[in-house]
């Protein structure tokens, strides 16, 4: 399985903050992401911030005509791919900004420069082993945490 980071920018995750669940990730830049991958959406404001808004596990990636009717809403943002998943999860926007610089990633820039930004995510990226395990463990952190808080 393969866990990729989706950047997304901070006025979409505003625009979405009403949704509390992560159920759908739009990007014309899918078409490396398979049905059983993660998408790691993250945010960046300033340089060296980054945001964990969620995590995504992809049951079906759909055009953009097909992720209209079946999640029923014509006013989608506008994608050639859409990543859905069958069990959306809280979000969570944890900040990881302690975390991003020791993320490492599969292809020719292995890690992040010092001062990076939102720039840094335009392409999609995809995470080693390693720096999928540290995802998954701060995720599901934050969920106990907030679960704790009920």
């Amino acid at each position: 399985m393969s866990h990729f980071i989706a950047y997304w920018t901070p006025d979409s995750v505003a625009a979405n903050e009403q949704r509390p669940l992560l159920g759908h990730v739009p990007s014309n830049q899918l078409h490396k992401v398979r049905i059983g991958s993660v998408l790691w959406v993250v945010t960046s404001e300033e340089p060296n911030d980054l945001v964990l808004v969620g995590r995504l596990r992809v049951d079906r990636i759909l055009s953009q005509s097909q992720a209209c009717a079946f999640l029923d809403d014509w006013n989608l943002w506008q994608a050639k791919y859409h990543a859905v998943c069958d069990e959306p999860q809280l979000k969570v926007n944890l900040d990881i900004s302690r975390y991003a610089r020791s993320l490492t990633f599969e292809g020719p820039t292995k890690r992040l420069p010092v001062g990076f930004t939102g720039q840094s995510f335009q392409a999609l990226r995809r995470l080693d082993v390693s720096s999928a395990n540290l995802l998954e463990r701060l995720f599901a952190r934050a969920l106990l945490e907030r679960a704790e808080e009920t």
